[in-house]
């Protein structure tokens, strides 16, 4: 079952705990604790408040015959104990006040108000928590290798090798016509403190400029391989623009 973790807290608050989240939640999934998660940060969005997003997917936690959004006391009793006393014991040290609810009906329910845009364009749940769930862990891979110095592409090449990092680790996961890519993006850019935006138009540009090329080559007699090139470019750049 998927359990949100929601924790009000100061912009500088979140960007301390994240990172030890982060790390717990390695070991969690190590350990097969926890399957998959999403940890995302909210703040500098007015009206909303500032606040800290964990969402864990527990195998151990299993989904009531009547879920609702807030958790039976006999659900939280199944979340292992390991999880549930570092939350809670980092929630008391920073004076936060935790909620916990279920993540799966929390989506569900914001899809279903009529007074909102159409939540995620629309995505059905379960797409949801699949492209915020590997966004997530993409994040989380691209930070331990910048950690470790291990993405020296990135360094050498700034922004642009980042962001043409993320668009390929994206594509192989959900090729390269998914729907919903630019939310993906969304959920590997939050953890990364990165404008989605901003690394979706540098993928873009340079997809723009290899489509040119591209253009060009085709000048030349058509052959397979260059036809799926062009395909591939056209398609990059018409989802990103």
């Amino acid at each position: 079952m998927f359990i949100q973790f929601y924790m009000p807290c100061r912009d500088d608050l979140q960007k301390k705990l994240h990172r030890v989240f982060r790390h717990k939640i390695v070991e969690w999934r190590e350990s097969r604790s926890v399957k998959s998660a999403v940890l995302t940060y909210h703040f500098k969005n007015p009206p909303d408040p500032d606040y800290l997003q964990l969402c864990l997917d527990i195998p151990a936690v299993k989904e009531p015959a009547e879920p609702k959004e807030e958790i039976s006391q006999e659900t939280k009793r199944q979340i292992p104990s390991v999880i549930m006393e570092h939350i809670e014991k980092v929630c008391q040290e920073n004076r936060i006040e935790l909620s916990i609810t279920n993540y799966t009906s929390v989506i569900e329910n914001a899809s279903k108000d009529p007074k909102r845009q159409p939540y995620y364009d629309g995505a059905p749940v379960k797409e949801i928590i699949r492209f915020a769930s590997v966004g997530t862990a993409i994040a989380f891979e691209i930070l331990g290798q910048l950690e470790k110095r291990e993405l020296v592409f990135s360094l050498e090449y700034g922004d642009l090798g980042l962001a043409l990092h993320i668009y390929s680790r994206i594509v192989n996961e959900f090729g390269p016509s998914y729907r919903w890519i630019t939310w993906t993006f969304h959920f590997v850019c939050n953890p990364l403190l990165l404008s989605e935006g901003y690394i979706m138009s540098l993928v873009a540009n340079q997809a723009r400029q290899l489509l040119f090329l591209g253009n060009q080559l085709n000048r030349f007699p058509k052959n397979q391989a260059v036809a799926s090139v062009i395909a591939n470019l056209e398609h990059i750049y018409d989802s990103l623009e």
